[in-house]
């Protein structure tokens, strides 16, 4: 199965020089925890993501404010992608090996066309045994 066929398609996006009050705005209207960071006009590039915890340990933690704090200042600039014609399974290693829960879905263009989440394969798989295993090696502590 492609990644394709289980990614919530055309996410959301925001631009590095908004603020990030938009961004966590546009995190609640769309019920989502990950908003891609895009720049270009004709095929937007992903420059970063930004995710509900980076709002929470690098704006709300530290007492910035969300109306004065760019995305670019506090997005996750190092992405781990995978590929709308990868498999699943590809996929699925990336986000065990990376310990990440969403991962953005590039086209070959490198436009980004969708999100895989944890919740997209337990939805979408029907897999229990994989999800199961899926977020186990995702919530394993980093540390000893």
């Amino acid at each position: 199965m492609k990644v394709s066929q289980v990614m919530t398609p055309d996410p959301a996006c925001c631009l590095p020089q908004d603020s990030v009050d938009i961004a966590a705005r546009l995190m609640r209207i769309q019920d989502v925890g990950l908003i891609p960071v895009v720049e270009g006009q004709n095929v937007p590039k992903l420059v970063g993501v930004l995710t509900d915890r980076d709002l929470a340990i690098l704006v709300v933690a530290p007492g910035r404010e969300a109306r004065k704090t760019k995305v670019s200042e506090v997005m996750t600039r190092n992405v781990v992608t995978c590929n709308d014609t990868d498999s699943v399974e590809e996929a699925l290693d990336s986000m065990k090996s990376h310990q990440i829960r969403r991962i953005p879905v590039l086209s070959k263009g490198n436009g980004v066309v969708g999100i895989l989440s944890q919740s997209d394969i337990a939805l979408r798989l029907k897999d229990f045994e994989t999800t199961g295993e899926v977020v186990a090696e995702i919530s394993k502590p980093s540390f000893p």
